[in-house]
C-alpha cells in the first residue's frame, strides 16, 4: 500500500495542482439544418486545459445521432479577434459521426494526429489524443463548427456567431457582424445528371465572410412548347450551402418530369430562387443551366 499512497501525496504537493480548464458554450438555432434532425445544431461547447494542451469540443443535436445519417463534424479552435474572426495558432478537430476515428490537425504541424470520439445520444464530443504537448499553454478563446453531409459533403448547418470565451474577466463579448446580402459569382452553366437517380452536383460560389454561409433555395422551370403556345413546368429543385469565400457543391435532383424530358439527352432550364445568408439577407437568383444525361 506504500506506492499507491505515495502516489496521492505527491498529486496533492503544493505547485503541482493543475489550473483549472476553461470553456464556452453557445447555442444556435433549432430547425436551421438542410439536413435531418441529426445534422441541426442546437448547442455547442469547448473545454481547454493550458498546462495539458488538451482541447475537447463537443455538439449537441436536435436528434439522435447514432440513429441518424452519417454525418461529418468538422470543429475549429483558434484566437478571437474582434469583431468575428478566429485566428492564429488553430487545432481542427474533424471526424464522421460513425466509423473512421477523428483527427486532430494544428496549424504549422505536417502530420495529423489522432482524437477520440464519445457519442452519447444527441451529443458527440471531440478530444485531442496524442498532439496535446503542441498545443499547450495556447491562447484559444473561439470555436467554430458546421456539419456536413457524409454523401455530398454539403453544409447542412454551423453555428451562426462565433463562440468566443477564455477572456479573463472580460465578459465572451457577442461578435458584431455587418452583414451583406449574398453575391453569387459562379455557376454551374452545365449539370450532369444519372438517368437512374435523377440526381447531379452543381457547383456555386458564396460571396460573404468565412463567418458566414450562402443558403441555395431554387427551383427548376422548363419551358414546353405546344403549338404556338408555350408553359412552364417545374422539374426539379437546387438546394445546400456553401460556406464565405468558397466555391461549393449544390444537389440539383429532377421530379419525375425532369427525368422524362432528361430522356432526350439534354435540356435547358432556368434555375430560379433565393440564396439566404447566414444572417438571414436574401438575394434573388435567376440563372440558364444546361441539363445533361449520364450514366
Amino acid at each position: 500500500m506504500a506506492a499507491p499512497a505515495a502516489g496521492v501525496l505527491l498529486a496533492l504537493a503544493p505547485g503541482t495542482a493543475a489550473a483549472e480548464p476553461v470553456e464556452g458554450r453557445a447555442n444556435d438555432p433549432v430547425g436551421d439544418s438542410l439536413g435531418a434532425p441529426s445534422q441541426d445544431i442546437v448547442g455547442a461547447r469547448v473545454q481547454y486545459e493550458a498546462p495539458t494542451g488538451e482541447v475537447t469540443v463537443s455538439a449537441t443535436m436536435n436528434g439522435e445521432i447514432s440513429s441518424g445519417p452519417r454525418t461529418f463534424f468538422s470543429f475549429v479552435v483558434g484566437t478571437y479577434s474582434p469583431p468575428a474572426s478566429c485566428a492564429g495558432v488553430l487545432v481542427s478537430l474533424s471526424g464522421y459521426s460513425t466509423g473512421k476515428g477523428p483527427q486532430t490537425t494544428i496549424t504549422g504541424v505536417k502530420a495529423p494526429g489522432a482524437a477520440l470520439r464519445f457519442v452519447f445520444g444527441k451529443t458527440i464530443s471531440f478530444t485531442t489524443f496524442n498532439e496535446t504537448r503542441q498545443l499547450q499553454n495556447k491562447p484559444f478563446s473561439c470555436m467554430t463548427l458546421s456539419v456536413s453531409s457524409s454523401e455530398t459533403g454539403n453544409v447542412l448547418d454551423q453555428l451562426d456567431t462565433l463562440l468566443v470565451f477564455n477572456l479573463g474577466s472580460t465578459p465572451p463579448p457577442t461578435p458584431t457582424l455587418t452583414h451583406h446580402a449574398p453575391s453569387i459569382s459562379s455557376f454551374s452553366r452545365a449539370v450532369k445528371v444519372k438517368q437512374s437517380k435523377g440526381t447531379g452536383t452543381a457547383s456555386a460560389s458564396c460571396g460573404l465572410p468565412a463567418t458566414e454561409t450562402c443558403r441555395f433555395t431554387l427551383t427548376l422551370y422548363a419551358t414546353v412548347k405546344n403549338g404556338h403556345a408555350a408553359a412552364r413546368v417545374k422539374v426539379g429543385t437546387v438546394t445546400g450551402m456553401v460556406t464565405g469565400g468558397k466555391t461549393g457543391k449544390l444537389v440539383l435532383k429532377l421530379n419525375a418530369a425532369g427525368r422524362r424530358y432528361l430522356r432526350r439527352g439534354s435540356f435547358h432550364v432556368e434555375a430560379k430562387g433565393t440564396a439566404r445568408s447566414t444572417a438571414g439577407l436574401v438575394t434573388s437568383f435567376h440563372r440558364r443551366v444546361t441539363i445533361k444525361r449520364t450514366k
